[in-house]
C-alpha cells in the first residue's frame, strides 16, 4: 500500500493548513486534466498508427503511457473526492489504491524493459529488424505483471509502509542508475558502430536497424532521466515516511500529508514531462 494510505481520516486543520492543501490539491488536479490526460492521449494514438517504430518498443512505449493515463485517472478520482466530501485528509479505500499502485509500480517498471530491449535491439542489430515476434513482449508483460502484484499487494497487507515496499524502491533506485549508464553506453557504442569502415557493406535491413537505434536511443535518455528522478524521489520520501522524519505520525499528520501531497505534483508533473519528450 502506498505510504499515503497511513494518513487517516479526521485530521482537522486550521485555515492555513487547509489552504495550503487546497492549492495543492488543486494544482495536482490541473496537471492531470491540462497536461497527462491529453498528451497520454495523443501519445497513445500517435504510438498506435506509427509504422517506424520496432514492434517491441512500440508496445513498450504504448503501455508508458497507458500506465500514465491510468494513473492519472485513478489519482484524479481520489483527488475529486476530497474536494467534493471537503475532506482534504481522505484516505482512498483499500481497492483504489490497490488499483493506483498497480499502475504507478508498473510505470515504473517500464524503463527497466526499455532499456532491456534497447541492449537487445543493439547487440543484434544485424537481425533485429526482422525479429518481429510476440515472445519478447509476452515474456515482459508477463514477468512485470508478476512483480507488480506481488509487490502491490506484499504492501496492501498492512496499514504502514512495509519492508517489501522499501526494498524495492532502494532495488529499482540501484537499477534506474546502471540504467542511465548503460543507455548512454549504448548510444556511444551505436555511434561507435555507424561510423566503421566495416558497416559500409552492411545490408539496408542492417543500416535501418541501427538508424533506428541511435534515433530511439537519444530520445530515450530524457525519458530515462525522468524516471530516475521519478524513482530517487519516491525512494526517498517512503524512507523518509518510514523513519517518521517529521516526528510520530500521530503528532505531525499535517506535515506528512504535506509532504506526501507535494510528492504527487511533482510526480504528476515530471509524468507530463515523460509524455513531452516522447511527442518532441
Amino acid at each position: 500500500m502506498p505510504f499515503f494510505a497511513n494518513l487517516t481520516n479526521g485530521l482537522v486543520l486550521n485555515i492555513n493548513q487547509h489552504y495550503s492543501l487546497l492549492f495543492l490539491v488543486i494544482a495536482e488536479l490541473f496537471c492531470h486534466f491540462l497536461l497527462n490526460f491529453p498528451f497520454a492521449g495523443v501519445n497513445i494514438l500517435l504510438i498506435i498508427k506509427t509504422s517506424i517504430l520496432h514492434p517491441n518498443l512500440k508496445f513498450i512505449l504504448l503501455t508508458q503511457s497507458f500506465c500514465i493515463f491510468a494513473r492519472s485517472i485513478t489519482r484524479s478520482i481520489m483527488l475529486l473526492t476530497m474536494l467534493f466530501n471537503d475532506n482534504l485528509t481522505w484516505s482512498p479505500t483499500h481497492e483504489l489504491i490497490f488499483i493506483f499502485s498497480y499502475f504507478a509500480y508498473f510505470r515504473n517498471v517500464i524503463a527497466h524493459i526499455l532499456v532491456i530491449e534497447r541492449i537487445n535491439a543493439t547487440l543484434s542489430f544485424r537481425k533485429y529488424e526482422r525479429s518481429r515476434g510476440p515472445c519478447f513482449t509476452f515474456g515482459w508483460l508477463f514477468f512485470v505483471n508478476l512483480l507488480t502484484f506481488g509487490t502491490v499487494y506484499g504492501t496492501s497487507t498492512t496499514s504502514s509502509t512495509t519492508f517489501i515496499n522499501l526494498c524495492f524502491w532502494a532495488i529499482m533506485f540501484v537499477l534506474a542508475i546502471i540504467e542511465l549508464i548503460a543507455i548512454r553506453s549504448l548510444r556511444k557504442y551505436n555511434d561507435k558502430i555507424y561510423t566503421r569502415r566495416s558497416f559500409i557493406n552492411a545490408t539496408l535491413s542492417e543500416r535501418y536497424q541501427l538508424a533506428e537505434n541511435i534515433r530511439t536511443t537519444k530520445q530515450l535518455i530524457p525519458i530515462l532521466a525522468i524516471h530516475f528522478f521519478n524513482i530517487a524521489l519516491g525512494t526517498f520520501v517512503n524512507w523518509t515516511i518510514y523513519y517518521q522524519a517529521f516526528g510520530p505520525i500521530t503528532t505531525g499528520m499535517f506535515a506528512y500529508q504535506l509532504f506526501n501531497q507535494i510528492y504527487m505534483l511533482i510526480i504528476a508533473f515530471t509524468s507530463f514531462l515523460i509524455e513531452l519528450t516522447m511527442i518532441l
